[in-house]
């Protein structure tokens, strides 16, 4: 119970930051607490998005994140696989978008996490696409790209119920019917969407370390005859203790999967808005707790109950992946692909993620001490 997420939205214009009077004041006081906070950075209409140039959004997402540099995680957009947040859906398009802000964020602090999608669960009409067919969308634009470095630290997803489904499904039994659509209980098929669409690149899958965001989830709650609300509910809905019981359940399935990161449910707050908002907060409108309130903290503490989730998509190992030390290693160094080069009289290798000269052949030295033209001054006397 000590992570936020906020968003802040591109209007366009890479010199405005819409959200600044709250972020400026928000974010100081966060750090002051100790509140980890991820920030989402997203278009702030859809049309914006689909017209948008990748370079000026990223512009915009670097001045962002140098405002505040006591924030270091960062999600690149929002449910892009939905035309509600990105018209017209284009997997190619926000891959550029993605690959250019990762670059951004990791040129101005190489300690940034980029997390990636906050896809939507479900494609939500027919100009939009199900998760799992954007994801692997978006790891065939990487491909043809020709890109050898990562796009992505983390990847975020949205898996609330179906929001046709009435009453709204318990956290087990929240999954969908439509191939490649991503419930609560389907993490598998996220994880095979990610590694369908890049594995044997550049870009790790969750074998290779990759991990999940849950960056939304939640049930609202019945909030008739409760002070604070306007309008009249257009969503499902369930009782406060099922809420409860529910948020628990999830914080135990995630706990058991060694895939997953951070869980955030949405809101901390409810809005108060019935008809437009969204009430699946762990607090009223007026901040009163709801039971959620006290079982959330309780599942936390008590952890796994049950057996660590095993996963392997199908034809591959069980056996993960080896980790990369991009420190140190002349095939990966500094990022994933990058083999350290050969230079003039010298051996080369890899020395915290950047190519160095580690020795001179016997007769050579390295006055200049620059890596491209090797070990250039021969020291040997002519007979």
């Amino acid at each position: 119970m000590v992570s936020d997420r906020w968003s802040a939205t591109f209007d366009g214009n890479a010199g405005t930051i819409t959200q600044q009077a709250f972020l400026d004041k928000a974010v100081p006081a966060a750090k002051a607490a100790g509140v980890n906070i991820t920030i989402s950075l997203y278009p702030a209409t859809a049309s914006i998005a689909g017209s948008m140039d990748p370079n000026t959004f990223c512009q915009w997402v670097g001045n962002v994140a140098n405002r505040y540099k006591s924030v270091n995680r960062w999600i690149i957009g929002n449910e892009e696989n939905t035309t509600r947040f990105w018209a017209p859906v284009s997997p190619s398009n926000y891959e550029a978008t993605l690959a250019a802000c990762y670059d951004v964020l990791k040129g101005i602090n190489g300690n940034n996490t980029v997390i990636a999608f906050g896809v939507s669960p479900r494609a939500q009409n027919a100009q939009s696409m199900t998760p799992a067919d954007f994801i692997k969308g978006v790891g065939a634009a990487y491909k043809a790209s020709g890109r050898t470095k990562p796009i992505m630290d983390q990847v975020g997803i949205h898996p609330y119920p179906n929001q046709n489904a009435r009453p709204a499904p318990a956290p087990d039994k929240a999954g969908y019917s439509v191939a490649g659509d991503i419930g609560i209980p389907q993490m598998d098929v996220l994880k095979q969407a990610i590694y369908d669409g890049f594995n044997g690149t550049g870009q790790p899958t969750t074998l290779g370390g990759l991990m999940i965001v849950v960056d939304e989830v939640g049930y609202q709650t019945v909030t008739d005859g409760v002070a604070g609300y306007t309008g009249s509910e257009i969503s499902p809905t369930v009782s406060e203790a099922d809420q409860a019981s529910y948020y628990a359940r999830i914080v135990q399935i995630y706990a058991c999967d060694p895939s997953i990161a951070q869980v955030l449910f949405f809101h901390l707050v409810d809005e108060a808005d019935r008809g437009g908002g969204w009430q699946s907060g762990l607090e009223h409108v007026d901040g009163s707790s709801k039971p959620s309130k006290a079982s959330v903290p309780s599942a936390i503490s008590a952890g796994c109950s049950g057996a660590q989730t095993a996963w392997a998509p199908k034809g591959a190992s069980t056996t993960p992946a080896p980790k990369i030390n991009f420190l140190t290693d002349p095939k990966n160094c500094g990022t994933a692909g990058n083999v350290v080069p050969t230079a003039p009289h010298a051996t080369t290798g890899c020395k915290n993620g950047v190519s160095a000269i580690f020795s001179c052949l016997r007769g050579y030295a390295n006055k200049d001490k620059k890596f491209a033209n090797g070990c250039e001054v021969a020291t040997k006397k002519k007979k």
